[in-house]
Formats: structure tokens, sequence, C-alpha cells
């Protein structure tokens, strides 16, 4: 058996929360997306929004920013360096204790590291800002790219599972210390996030799979042994029983997709670029890091989503002393939509709280 492109995009857009046009609205259905996506990557880089802001807008009715800085406050969700650094819920912490213990085995506990933790103990949590100052660390003015011997010890104590991190409203680190808790098997987390992946995405390759979290395509290979219920197809595609009966279902045979939004460039459904290949001719790349003359869809480009298929890609800029958004670069791959993507900018200008103006 062998499944046709069209029908793995459309079960790979059912899976994602991005085949009918979005309902929710509600901070609890927020957190019901990041538990169905797995995890969100997070960026810093705040060109229209936060990239972790957009995933949740692309599959929402409403959604407001707010409500992670409560999750993070609430202890509801915790980072981890898995598909680069993304958020995950809590409860999913255990299946990542073992890594941290074997993090924490490694460490060469020095002065800095132990400085670090009883200024913690004594005083809470401790503002990124401020942690050079604290225990008197360089002043020297660093490039984006460099890390102090302050921060780099955060980093590791963070690695080791001996600090967690929450946020601010501008999105900067907040220290406190992290009590570990109880841990499970490498072996049955790879088979538990597995399993996430491939529900996530639907019908996917192990490539696909084992790019989702972030895993060594052996680990995912042995661990697809451990799911009875996952089905290997003819042309290797992986696929869950449940999905399998899904994907011949009415909803999806009878049914076309009809949501249309714009998606960061690393959203969950597009990040890894040979997959975006396959489904959707499209062999995108973030080009915030590329010299200008390098770049072929702009800055920060947004694919263009519109009833399952990628129609383009539109590079954005949020003005925000002068309230206003700007198209910088605008690539139609198939006969213009200008309408429908006149509709998304009006929505997401709500959403930025930005007057109704764009400038191209």
């Amino acid at each position: 058996m062998k499944l046709e492109r069209e029908a793995i995009i459309r079960l790979n857009l059912w899976k994602q929360g991005l085949y009918h046009m979005p309902t929710a609205n509600t901070k609890d259905e927020a957190m019901a997306i990041l538990r169905r996506l797995g995890l969100v990557q997070l960026d810093t880089m705040s060109v229209v929004t936060r990239s972790q802001h957009l995933v949740f807008w692309s599959r929402m009715q409403e959604f407001r920013e707010e409500w992670l800085l409560e999750w993070y406050e609430q202890g509801e969700i915790f980072e981890l360096y898995l598909h680069a650094l993304s958020i995950l819920p809590e409860e999913e912490r255990t299946y990542f204790q073992s890594w941290m213990d074997a993090s924490r085995g490694k460490l060469d506990m020095t002065e800095l590291h132990h400085v670090l933790l009883q200024t913690l103990q004594e005083r809470g949590t401790v503002h990124g800002k401020h942690v050079n100052d604290l225990v008197g660390g360089t002043t020297a003015k660093l490039a984006t790219w460099e890390m102090s011997p302050v921060r780099r010890a955060f980093d590791q104590l963070w690695r080791a599972g001996h600090v967690a991190i929450t946020r601010n409203e501008k999105f900067q680190k907040v220290y406190q210390l992290q009590h570990p808790v109880k841990s499970v098997s490498a072996d049955e987390t790879h088979i538990r996030y597995t399993r996430l992946a491939l529900q996530a995405m639907g019908a996917a390759t192990l490539k696909d799979i084992a790019d989702y979290f972030r895993f060594k395509p052996n680990v995912v290979q042995k661990a697809l042994q451990h799911l009875p219920d996952v089905r290997e197809l003819d042309d290797g595609t992986y696929i869950l029983e449940e999905d399998l009966e899904l994907l011949h279902s009415q909803a999806l045979t009878e049914e076309p997709p009809t949501h249309a939004t714009l998606l960061s460039p690393f959203d969950n459904l597009i990040w890894y670029r040979p997959r975006v290949k396959a489904l959707f001719d499209l062999d995108f790349r973030l080009e915030s890091y590329f010299p200008e003359d390098k770049r072929q869809f702009g800055y920060f480009a947004l694919p263009i989503l519109m009833q399952g298929r990628i129609v383009g890609t539109i590079d954005l800029k949020a003005e925000r002393k002068s309230k206003t958004l700007q198209i910088q670069r605008l690539i139609w791959r198939e006969d213009p939509r200008q309408s429908e993507l006149d509709e998304l900018l009006d929505r997401l200008h709500k959403y930025l709280f930005l007057d109704a103006k764009i400038r191209t």
C-alpha cells in the first residue's frame, strides 16, 4: 500500500490543527494544542511577533500572548533543548529527567556554579539581565552569539536540571531552582516520543519522525518495533492504525481543507525542509542569517497556507512605533489570491493591536 501525496497532506493538516478554520479561543484550548503538537519551538526574534506566538495564532480563533507567561508562572510548561529550544507541557518533564541526570553526572561543579545556586537559594529568582551584576561578572559587551561565563554556567545548570527557566513579559529569562522529578528509562522516552511525533504528523518517513523531536534515526527505528499499532507501508511511510482509518474517513476524503493562515518559519508543519519539499514542493528556509543578496524569500518570510496548499510567501515586518505592518516581499507560487491574503493581514493586524495600515 502506498499513500498519495494529497492524502498525506490532508492527514498532516488535520493532525496539526490546520485543516478547518479554528474555533479555539481559550488558554485551556491553547494548552491542548501544545499537547497535540508535542512541543513548540521558541525563538527570541520578534520581526512580526515571536515565532511561538504565531504557531498558536495560526491554530486559534483568538490567542493571547500572556497565556504563555501564565504557563511559565504557574509551572505548566518547561523549556528543553530538543527541536532547538522548545516548550513542552510540564507533565512531560519526567520523560527527560534521565537526560538531565546524565548531564548532572557529567557536570564538573565549579565555585561559580555553587555561587549561582546559593544566590538562587537566597533570592528565589534571578533575572537574566542582572546575573553578571550579582556575581561580579564581566561588563564587556559581547556579540549576540557569545555567552558570558555566568550565562554559560547557568546554561550548564539548566541542562543538568538544577535550574529552571521562566520568562518575563519581554521574554527575558528568569532563573530559579529546579528540583528533580521521577524519571523513566531512555527507551520509554524514545517510544513515547516516536509515537507522539507520528501522531502529530499523521503519516511520516523514518527521517520525518526522527527530526520532529531530534532523535537519531536508529533510535526511532528501535522504538517503532515496540509500537504494535504502527504500520509500515510499502513506500517506507509509517502511520498509526487509527490514523489509517481517519485517512479513509468522510471527513478527509470528501471535505477539503478550508483553513487559510500565515505560518511561522519555525512552525511544526514546515520546520523540516525535506518534508516540506516532498509534500508541498517548496524548498523553504529562514533567511534572516543570509546576506540580503542571497535571500529568495526575505528576512522573515511567512509561508501562506490556503486550503491545503502553500500558495506563496510574504516577508513582513511590524513597525511598532508607527503601528504599521510592512510588506517587504510577496511571492505568489500560483495565481494571486489577494483578497484572501488581505483578510489574513487584517486578522494579523487585529491580533498585534496595530492600526489597519499596510505598507508595501
